[in-house]
């Protein structure tokens, strides 16, 4: 019979957390790579590479095989629409086939999930804060550490990202991972994080930083508290309501905008209006490519007449206008996984609510390493619904002995140190 596997047991344990600082730190710096290559081509190699090593560690032959002959597979699917007629369709197609499918892959494979949170975590805070200075040094001088492809305004920062909305969101995302450290350490690290968001310029981004700080900061010990979790769930549904309602009734595809802050303000009002449409004229979406160009426009008072076939600044109407009712299907089911899964690991739901607060104002699978982050996520929190447990489990991280102050280290519980309370959410029992 095999014998069970162990921490010390498993293969290429050093390979992996390797490869999760590397993931993490490209999705912080991808405009550090892309000037020497995609992105679009990094993230779905390091992930393949990743889903295979946390495979290989399982001992799990068969999926190691299955992955390696749909690598090749992708690879075929990549060079001929590189090489074909609409290249522009790689980027979404890696993330349809490769870094959503494979980040919920590699989740649900590793058979080591609280190390891997563990470092996961340590690496998000870390270049989270490396992020920070630069970004302020951006925002003071109005200069450019890196070249990013999409904005030229000097006035936002945007440090190692393509977009000052992209640094945002990802430093909200941040905040809750605060959680389990003393109070002055959280509170230390919350104003930090709020400096970075402020220098992006980015509305959405501070409003979901705003909310996430008060949760982090005045959370409740007792993770087995469960009014929280209805509260959530309850505002998740109000929220659908309201968007669907002033959708129908309220919001038009007529600004009266003045300059480009109150353009920005009521375009992404206005492509939520044109989703019964959407719906009604392509019930199951437009595929891959999205809107066709030439059928939807706002009526933009400062602008004129803009087609808004390209700029979907909106996660939830860009899945409206790609599949149409599976993609409203996909967001409410995004949505219940993240509540839901707070009964079971506060930091790791509200890390999910974090970008799919954001998703009003981004088109999160727009930006690869925002894919992977969140399709990471969105099998972690499906898996711990299914399961109904937390990922840590007995997992030997509660075990070990910590590496860094009691107070800091990802096993510790909420401000007195032990076992697996930090990365929970809540304190355990003794």
């Amino acid at each position: 019979m095999r014998a069970a596997l162990t921490p010390r047991t498993r293969p290429h344990g050093g390979l992996l957390g390797a490869l999760e600082v590397l993931l993490v730190g490209a999705i912080f710096f991808p405009m550090a790579i892309h000037s020497v290559v995609s992105q679009y081509l990094v993230f779905p190699a390091l992930l393949f590479a990743y889903a295979l090593v946390c495979a290989h560690r399982a001992r799990k032959t068969v999926a190691v095989l299955v992955l390696t002959a749909y690598g090749l597979l992708v690879v075929v699917a990549f060079a001929l629409i590189w090489f074909g007629p609409t290249p522009d369709l790689l980027g979404v197609v890696s993330v349809a086939l490769v870094l959503w499918p494979l980040s919920i892959f590699a989740f649900t494979v590793n058979t080591d999930r609280a190390a891997s949170l563990g470092r996961l975590r340590k690496a998000w805070l870390f270049f989270a804060f490396a992020s920070v200075p630069l970004a302020v040094f951006e925002y003071l001088t109005g200069s450019r550490i890196f070249t990013p492809r999409l904005i030229t305004n000097l006035e936002r920062a945007v440090a190692g990202t393509e977009h000052p909305i992209v640094l945002g969101m990802m430093l909200s995302a941040a905040i809750p991972l605060l959680l389990g450290l003393r109070w002055s350490v959280r509170i230390l690290g919350v104003a930090v994080l709020l400096v970075g968001v402020f220098t992006t310029g980015s509305a959405g981004p501070m409003a979901a930083s705003v909310i996430l700080s008060l949760v982090v900061l005045f959370a409740r010990r007792d993770r087995a508290e469960q009014r929280g979790v209805a509260f959530i769930g309850i505002g998740a549904i109000a929220v659908f309501a309201v968007l669907a309602y002033n959708a129908l009734s309220v919001w038009t595809t007529r600004l009266s905008d003045q300059n480009m802050a109150d353009y920005n303000d009521q375009y992404r009002l206005a492509i939520y209006s044109m989703v019964p449409r959407m719906l009604s004229e392509a019930p199951f979406g437009y595929g891959l490519a999205g809107l066709p160009p030439g059928e939807y426009y706002v009526q933009s008072t400062w602008l004129g007449l803009m087609d808004v076939s390209k700029t979907l600044d909106s996660e939830f109407v860009l899945l409206v206008a790609k599949i149409g009712l599976f993609g409203v299907a996909l967001a409410a089911v995004a949505v219940f996984f993240a509540v839901r899964a707070l009964a079971y690991n506060r930091m790791i739901g509200l890390v999910f609510l974090a970008f799919l607060m954001n998703s009003f104002t981004v088109a999160l699978h727009a930006w690869p390493g925002v894919a992977v982050a969140t399709g990471y996520l969105f099998g972690a929190c499906a898996w711990m619904v299914i399961n109904k447990q937390s990922p840590l489990g007995t997992d030997a991280l509660a075990q070990r002995r910590p590496a860094w102050p009691a107070h800091f280290h990802p096993a510790t519980r909420w401000e007195e140190g032990g076992s697996q309370g930090a990365l929970q959410g809540g304190s355990v029992e003794r």
